[in-house]
Order: C-alpha cells, then structure tokens, then sequence
C-alpha cells in the first residue's frame, strides 16, 4: 500500500503480506480488513510441521500453529504506522 499526496508526491509505503505463502512444513494465510477509520485489520494462521530426515515429507502430527493480529493506522498526514500486534 502506498499513500500520496493531494499532489501525487508519496508519502508512505508498506506491504502486508509478509507471512503468506506456502512451502514444504509451512503454510501461511493473511486476512486483511480494511476499515472506515483508517485501521488495516491483519489476521494471520501460520502452520509449520517437522521435515524427515530426507526433507522429502512433513512429519505427521508435527503440526504447530500460530495465529496473529497486526493492526495498521493511516495517519491524518498520510504515513502508516503499526499500531498493534499480538500472536498466539
């Protein structure tokens, strides 16, 4: 997301999708919300598994999971700042 001025001129940037993805013993979803008052609502499921000694498979039953909310603020001036973050 990148903010700009009444000009065009930038402001601020920044990515939200920095968990996601999915890859051998990991998996990673992002929900974003966006909200009236300027707020980024991040819901976030991490899920990661064990690799066997071949790093072939996942070890069944390995599976950790985390979940994480992350909440972004547009400020009046344009710049986005990270206002909270918790995970489980």
């Amino acid at each position: 997301m990148t903010t700009y001025d009444v000009n065009g001129n930038k402001i601020d940037s920044t990515s939200f999708y920095k968990k996601s993805g999915q890859d051998l013993g990991y998996e990673a979803i992002e929900h974003l919300t966006f909200t009236k008052g300027r707020t980024i609502v991040i819901i976030d499921t991490v899920k990661r598994w064990k690799i066997n000694e071949e790093e072939a498979d996942i070890i069944e039953g390995s599976l950790q999971m985390t979940t994480g909310i992350t909440q972004y603020q547009i400020l009046e001036n344009g710049k986005i700042k990270i206002s909270s973050t918790a995970s489980r």
